[in-house]
């Protein structure tokens, strides 16, 4: 043999351990399906047509020059055959399995007295072989295409439906700073032509809509996050040493929970800027100078007139750091950073909770 395995499929007929098993690639074989089929015809009884995985099995014909009591398999691999024949032995050891073969590969060749019907049945042979193989071949290609198209139009539903999700809950929230999400989602067309949808289209569509459901489990985290979430994702971020959140009790700014205020406010310290150098009591205490904060919004709206309101601190004694807009939150850094500094944390950030579970 030349390595190649074959998973046997003849033990769905007979137990290989009651008799002789032989099996042998026969290599080179430019035979097509049909045409191997014709030739099994000949041989036997065909009582297992797989088109899909390409596998015959037969029994072997009795009569004078055949060997009774066998089955053979055949499968086709490219341009080799896997043969695979069972054969019970009497007393005398005939190699009946063998033979059997040999049998097959001389068929498969052509040769004289074996692939040469008797007078008088070759048009009733012809009809017997053919019409079967190309009344299955028609039903069973006829199905996969009704399937494929089937296929292809659920996820065209499906994809359409998520785009519609999509572009509703993106008017909702900021999405400019993160590069890799959409604006919008064209949906896709439903008056294609049914008749030209390939297996590579229900393929491509099935990626396509993967990705999307990706890119919308995004958005759906950033129009509502919660406070426990966005402390679970930055608690990953190893420069953040310290994370506290303002309470009614410990409300710095008078903003938790006013009409156009936050619902939630998460302070954070950075291990590179010195706290000691910085005023007030614990993280929140000390403020946005620390480390930065995480304001959580309502609606878009509430998080742009925030970012609107520390602009007008920009360039006086006042300014507090950055500010930008991520979904409805707004994240603020340190004036104690530097201009790239200040970028590099905001990404940073940013990156933690578009990514996070």
């Amino acid at each position: 043999m030349s390595g190649k395995k074959i998973e046997s499929v003849i033990k769905k007929y007979v137990d290989p351990s009651k008799g002789s098993l032989e099996q042998e690639v026969i290599e080179n074989c430019e035979l097509s399906l049909l045409q191997i089929r014709d030739r099994i015809a000949l041989l036997g009884n065909i009582i297992e047509e797989d088109l899909e995985n390409q596998i015959y099995v037969y029994t072997v014909n009795k009569g004078a020059s055949a060997f009774a009591n066998a089955v053979v398999a055949v499968r086709k691999e490219d341009n080799s055959l896997i043969v695979e024949a069972y054969a019970e032995e009497g007393l005398i050891k005939q190699n009946i399995a063998g033979k059997n073969i040999i049998k097959l590969k001389k068929a498969l060749s052509g040769e004289k007295g074996i692939f040469s019907p008797r007078k008088g049945i070759n048009i009733r042979l012809l009809i017997l072989i053919i019409v079967p193989v190309l009344v299955t071949s028609f039903l069973v290609s006829n199905g996969i295409k009704k399937k494929t198209r089937n296929r292809f139009a659920n996820l065209t539903a499906n994809y359409n439906t998520v785009a519609e999700a999509y572009n509703a809950s993106v008017k909702e929230i900021s999405i400019a700073n993160i590069s890799n999400l959409p604006e919008t989602v064209d949906y896709k067309p439903t008056d294609y032509d049914v008749k030209l949808v390939k297996r590579a289209d229900v393929k491509e569509l099935t990626t396509e809509l993967a990705q999307l459901m990706n890119d919308y489990k995004v958005i759906v985290r950033l129009e509502e996050p919660t406070e426990e979430w966005v402390i679970e994702r930055i608690s990953t971020i190893e420069e953040i040493s310290d994370i506290g959140t303002v309470t009614p009790e410990n409300n710095p700014d008078g903003l938790l929970g006013k009409v156009g205020g936050y619902y939630s406010c998460i302070y954070f310290s950075l291990k590179g800027i010195d706290q000691n150098s910085i005023p007030g009591v614990g993280v929140v205490g000390k403020g946005t100078d620390a480390g930065g904060a995480i304001e959580l919004y309502s609606t878009l709206k509430a998080a742009m007139n925030r970012c609107q309101y520390l602009g007008q601190f920009d360039n006086t004694l006042l300014y507090s750091g950055s500010y930008t807009v991520l979904g409805k939150m707004v994240i603020r850094t340190s004036y104690k950073l530097s201009n790239e500094e200040q970028i590099r944390v905001t990404g940073m950030i940013a990156e933690t909770i578009v990514d996070g579970e």
